[in-house]
């Protein structure tokens, strides 16, 4: 496995403020603004309460002992096991995105889980966003 700028790779900071069109190595974020909550199978997309994405969303990588509260299951489930379900490589846990909100609580890893909010929306504007691979 060739890396071509090694130094790219290690140099993301802890944690990066999540926008629209915010790029993530070899994906991006899409968001949108929608006024009914999206109810998908679809692990790429993810809609969440305007207030809690007001107040910050955060993307960041995997740390060690991380788990995020099924929405599916009621049950916490821990990242490093998602990762090898999902059959990831080492390289491929450095490079997985994981959005948290502002006290580092984990809402969302793209493409496996979404995590049950204990902020429920109510008839409030949503915020969906979108995971897109390239």
């Amino acid at each position: 496995l060739l890396i071509p700028s090694y130094s790219n790779l290690i140099s993301v900071p802890d944690k990066i403020k999540l926008t629209p069109n915010r790029k993530w190595y070899n994906s991006y974020f899409h968001i949108m603004d929608k006024h009914n909550k999206l109810y998908s199978a679809n692990k790429n997309k993810f809609s969440i309460p305007l207030d809690l994405f007001i107040k910050g969303l955060y993307m960041r990588r995997w740390k060690e002992g991380d788990r995020i509260l099924s929405a599916t299951s009621k049950k916490h489930i821990l990242i490093s096991d998602l990762y090898i379900n999902n059959k990831l490589s080492t390289l491929g846990k450095f490079m997985h995105p994981i959005i948290v909100d502002k006290t580092d609580r984990i809402v969302w890893v793209p493409g496996m889980v979404h995590a049950e909010l204990q902020e429920k929306p109510t008839k409030q504007k949503i915020k969906v966003i979108e995971w897109i691979q390239a």
